[in-house]
């Protein structure tokens, strides 16, 4: 039977720890994204309505300002979560 070195069993355990906080991080990553996520396509859906409606009080054109403010808060929403995605993506290359 081989017995290590206490030198090896404090590099051994270094090692395991070093990966545990690794992967914690890793999955703070995760979670962070998940959570990003839903802001980043719910909040200019939201002003898209909420602006679309106001312009359309405003020059009497219900619903066609909402559709199109509706239409451009998707877009943006859109674009914005594949920048969001690209960016968490391309930082590991």
């Amino acid at each position: 039977m081989k017995t290590r070195s206490p030198e090896k069993n404090q590099a051994k355990n270094e090692d395991k720890k070093n990966n545990q906080k690794r992967q914690i991080f890793s999955y703070a990553r995760i979670y962070a994204l998940a959570s990003t996520v839903g802001f980043q396509i719910a909040i200019p859906i939201v002003v898209g309505i909420l602006g679309g409606r106001y312009l359309d009080r405003r020059f009497g054109t219900e619903p066609w300002l909402m559709v199109v403010c509706l239409f451009l808060g998707i877009v943006v929403g859109i674009v914005g979560l594949a920048k969001l995605v690209e960016d968490f993506f391309g930082e590991g290359k």
